[in-house]
């Protein structure tokens, strides 16, 4: 596990601690830690709801929570973006790309503005927190930017893997896979 993924499981560990100490009740006459917000003596003290209990989010059974796994074995993250995704529209299907390749919307290719051509990366929805690996063979997106710049139009099978065809866009993390430490000279 390399220490930026160490670190963020740290931080996250954390957060879960104080916000799960954070919300377990006193009981009546206990006096409140110095570290917790002072209520108001003329207001009573509301009992707070009781904390969901949390998930490791490198248990691949873990429910979407917009945590992102660790990269497979072997896989070097040379760099990390996040923003929204779109796909192609079918009418692009076996029309040539920036690159010369025929975009082909069964195969799991990406377009992105900067990224050089051939380049593999993996997007995962954040909603959902699936994940696919595709490989970069046109430029783009160009569409206006909103809330969340769109940075990176996926093939239609790409998207349909990560389950966003009928919303058109989603807020995705992307990865730029370097070259595999298992790899032959």
């Amino acid at each position: 596990m390399n220490s930026i993924h160490r670190s963020w499981l740290i931080a996250v560990a954390g957060l879960t601690t104080a916000c799960s100490a954070g919300s377990r009740g006193a009981a009546p006459g206990t006096p409140v830690p110095a570290t917790a917000p002072s209520a108001s003596p003329s207001k009573p003290r509301a009992t707070p709801r009781p904390s969901k209990p949390t998930v490791p989010a490198t248990d691949p059974s873990a429910p979407a929570t917009g945590a992102v796994p660790p990269p497979p074995p072997g896989e070097i993250v040379l760099e990390t973006q996040t923003g929204e995704a779109s796909y192609y529209a079918s009418k692009f299907h076996l029309r040539r790309t920036a690159s010369g390749e025929r975009y082909d919307e069964t195969a799991l290719v990406a377009a992105h503005r900067t990224l050089p051509f051939g380049t593999r990366v993996r997007v995962t929805n954040l909603r959902n927190g699936r994940s696919v690996i595709v490989r970069v063979i046109d430029r783009g997106p160009f569409a206006s930017p909103g809330k969340m710049p769109r940075i990176i139009d996926l093939s239609r099978r790409a998207a349909e893997e990560l389950g966003f065809l009928k919303q058109g866009v989603a807020p995705v993390r992307i990865e730029v896979l370097g070259p595999s430490t298992d790899a032959d000279p």
